[in-house]
């Protein structure tokens, strides 16, 4: 079954995600996370990656 594109763009998102802010399951019981200025994102940068392959793992994000 190919990947549609709303799959890809999800796994897209979850990908940086997790590699900017660790696993999911630590990012979901976490009550409070000091977030470090490095890790801030900029204005639509998570759309970027998601919708113009920008940061996709052979870019290392």
């Amino acid at each position: 079954m190919p990947i549609n594109k709303s799959h890809l763009q999800r796994q897209r998102a979850e990908s940086f995600m997790t590699k900017q802010f660790g696993n999911p399951e630590m990012r979901t019981n976490t009550r409070n996370f000091v977030v470090k200025p490095e890790q801030n994102l900029t204005k639509n940068q998570l759309r970027n990656v998601v919708n113009n392959h920008i940061g996709d793992d052979k870019d290392d994000f």
